[in-house]
């Protein structure tokens, strides 16, 4: 076991950015993913394997083969599941619980027990530095250094205290630019900052959205907002996969366009971290925040994290920010003498402000070597081929239909005639999204998930009209896939049966309400943490 020194000095140093190490095996053959500007869809792929094997990309021995192929498949063991006949597709909501928390949270509870005040400093995870473990692993999924993280807080708290020293609005320099539709934590915490300082919401708030009849933000959009308004802009906040979506923005380039206007960037990560491979030393972010209980599998309403680059806490780097204080942000060597003057710990670590809860960190630590035995490579191996299944079966049983749409935000929806139909609103390019498809459907939403929900199936929805399907792949399989379509085609035949074939038009339109919080989640097991009570901290 580390000493509580060796501990520190992980705290106190900047080792260089590195990949985490790459699974020796993988029966995967796949072009590497996130080239934005060269694009393979996982339908070609998919058919060049069935053309290989002799067997139709849609049937159950496709699938079965897909599995055993699959070098991530030893790891859908090590998480929990209490029906193991339910397909849980509800990762982007909240993660399965690894198997081995109990075991972390045992010993933290156990260690406690036995030493008392001790466990501060001894033993399983102590309490004095739990939270210095999951730095490390959580940089390699974010491409940070490791001084460049650090654990702490909820997502919403984090967001607050990184705003109080990042927004710092001058005469001709103070507004805040957000997507129009961005979760409501984010606007909450954007809005509070702004009129603590004294400015009009209306007048310095810049939004971008997408354009009229579209769902998707277009990164040429925001460029051009960010050329024509920077120069009165003090902090830009991204969304790294929009959570309604599931959008992956192109964080890099719209950095870059920021920063050649003066403009501080922040990335909310929620629904990125742990999903698709992040950058944020490289691509030069100054900020961000995520919470760890989504992809990162570390449960509900779970610590969360911060990255804020090295140049701006490097010696004399903060000195331009005041920042909001606590005596965990103190240098550990210091700390526990309890002196007036603030001797800032090296590093994001400067911007904790309490003790972490060993529980917590344990939690966290259970999925995070979970993660350290793979690599985000091979995770988007997979994901490529995983979510690209589910996209083709879609595609495949579901008569596809682009009027399955807000017409312009009035209610105005187009009349659906026929068979029940499916439209797919996250991105068909599989560098833009990661696990999560969000589907809309001419039939009555919460009807569709109330179905599912009766033959087993664990995904949720969004108000007014999204569903969100995430096949994770640390825990889930192509038969989970393949089983999910055959449960969505009953469900539709009993509709066709019924005749039940429009949209519900009592939801409200995006234009009016995005909250997510009036969706309901399919069952008591994929509760999503985007309630009230966790998305205060994460979101």
């Amino acid at each position: 076991m580390e000493t509580w020194k060796t501990l520190i000095n992980i705290g106190l140093t900047y080792p260089p950015v590195s990949s985490q190490t790459k699974s020796e095996s993988s029966g995967y053959h796949v072009p590497v993913k996130r080239s934005r500007s060269v694009v393979t869809f996982p339908s070609a792929v998919l058919r060049e394997k069935a053309i290989i094997w002799g067997i139709p990309v849609e049937s159950f021995e496709f699938a079965q083969r897909m599995d055993n192929e699959d070098p991530l498949s030893q790891f859908r063991k090590l998480f929990s599941k209490e029906n193991a006949e339910a397909i849980y597709l509800c990762g982007q909501s909240l993660g399965l619980k690894p198997k081995s928390a109990d075991k972390y949270c045992r010993e933290v509870l156990d260690n406690w027990g036995r030493k008392g005040v001790h466990s501060h400093f001894d033993g399983s995870l102590p309490a004095a530095l739990c939270d210095i473990p999951p730095k490390l692993p959580m940089s390699k999924l974010v491409g940070a250094l490791p001084g460049e993280v650090a654990v702490m807080n909820g997502l919403t708290v984090n967001l607050h205290l990184l705003l109080a020293t990042f927004y710092r609005p001058t005469a001709q320099r103070y507004k805040i630019m957000i997507e129009e539709h961005a979760f409501s934590s984010d606007m909450y915490a954007v809005k509070s900052h702004l009129t603590l300082h004294g400015y009009p919401v209306e007048e310095s708030l810049l939004l971008f959205k997408p354009r009229m009849g579209e769902h998707l933000l277009r990164e040429e959009d925001i460029i051009s907002i960010i050329k024509e308004s920077g120069n009165s802009v003090a902090v830009l906040l991204l969304p790294g996969i929009n959570y309604y979506t599931g959008q992956f923005m192109n964080i890099k380039k719209i950095t870059q366009a920021a920063h050649e206007k003066g403009i501080i960037v922040g990335v909310d990560a929620a629904h990125a971290a742990g999903n698709v491979p992040l950058h944020f030393h490289d691509w030069n972010v100054d900020f961000a925040v995520w919470c760890t209980y989504k992809y990162l599998n570390s449960g509900p309403g779970c610590i969360g994290a911060i990255f804020v680059h090295q140049r701006l806490t490097e010696k004399g780097g903060t000195s331009q920010f005041p920042m909001l204080k606590g005596w965990w942000g103190n240098n550990m060597k210091t700390k526990f003498l309890m002196k007036d003057e603030f001797d800032a710990s090296a590093g994001s670590d400067m911007f904790r402000i309490s003790n972490p809860p060993p529980l917590l960190a344990a939690s966290l630590m259970s999925s995070l070597d979970i993660f350290s035995q793979t690599s985000m490579d091979d995770i988007q191996k997979k994901q490529f081929l995983l979510t690209g299944y589910l996209e083709y079966m879609l595609k495949h049983y579901f008569q596809m239909d682009s009027y399955v749409n807000y017409d312009d935000g009035e209610n105005d929806v187009e009349e659906i005639r026929g068979l029940p139909t499916v439209k797919i609103i996250t991105p068909s390019d599989p560098n833009q999204r990661g696990s999560q498809l969000s589907i809309m459907f001419s039939v009555p939403l919460t009807a569709v998930q109330e179905e599912l929900q009766k033959l087993g199936v664990v995904c949720d929805i969004r108000m007014p009209n999204v569903m969100r399907v995430s096949p994770v792949p640390l825990y889930n399989s192509f038969v989970d896939v393949y089983t999910f379509i055959n449960t969505l085609k009953k469900v539709f035949d009993e509709f066709e049966t019924n005749g039940e074939q429009k949209l519900d038009l009592n939801c409200p339109s995006t234009d009016t309400d995005n909250s997510p919080n009036r969706g309901s989640s399919i069952s008591s097991a994929s509760s999503d943490s985007e309630t009230e009570s966790n998305e205060a901290n994460s979101n």
